[in-house]
């Protein structure tokens, strides 16, 4: 398996994510998300990673790199419309199915040398009550290069 930068894997996940009909990457970063007007928020969605580990038991070769866990979190919002909001919330967790699903889909544009896994979904309802925001978790584990 070749080494593959943590910026890559980010790229990946946003062109997966974006052939999502409707959805579009905002464009901020992963840790601001949510800082765009409510008029564009509906389905934009931003990919950042949360965290990449060394896994123990294995060398650190120049050549190879470092084998890691690196955690990476997609988040996204779902407009929960007023007159309508258990059917509205019922549809924003098909719409976080989906993202799962463009994810773990193994289509080696998003898989090449690297591996996936969906870990943690989670999700809480704006101060407004206008939107669901939702967090998909995924563990890769890959090498990083260290040349």
């Amino acid at each position: 398996m070749a080494a593959v930068s943590l910026s890559t894997i980010r790229s990946r996940f946003g062109t997966a994510i974006g052939a999502i009909a409707g959805m579009t990457e905002s464009r901020n970063p992963f840790g601001r998300f949510g800082y765009n007007p409510n008029s564009v928020a509906h389905l934009r969605f931003a990919c950042g990673v949360m965290s990449c580990n060394r896994i123990d038991a294995d060398r650190q070769r120049e050549a190879q790199g470092v084998f890691v866990t690196t955690t990476m979190g997609v988040r996204f919002a779902y407009r929960l419309r007023p007159k309508d909001q258990i059917t509205s919330y019922d549809e924003s967790f098909d719409q976080a199915q989906s993202v799962i699903q463009a994810i773990t889909n193994r289509t080696s544009a998003v898989y090449a040398n690297i591996q996936i896994f969906f870990d943690d979904l989670g999700h809480e309802i704006t101060d407004s009550g206008e939107y669901m925001v939702f967090t998909v978790r995924f563990l890769i584990y890959h090498y990083l290069p260290l040349i």
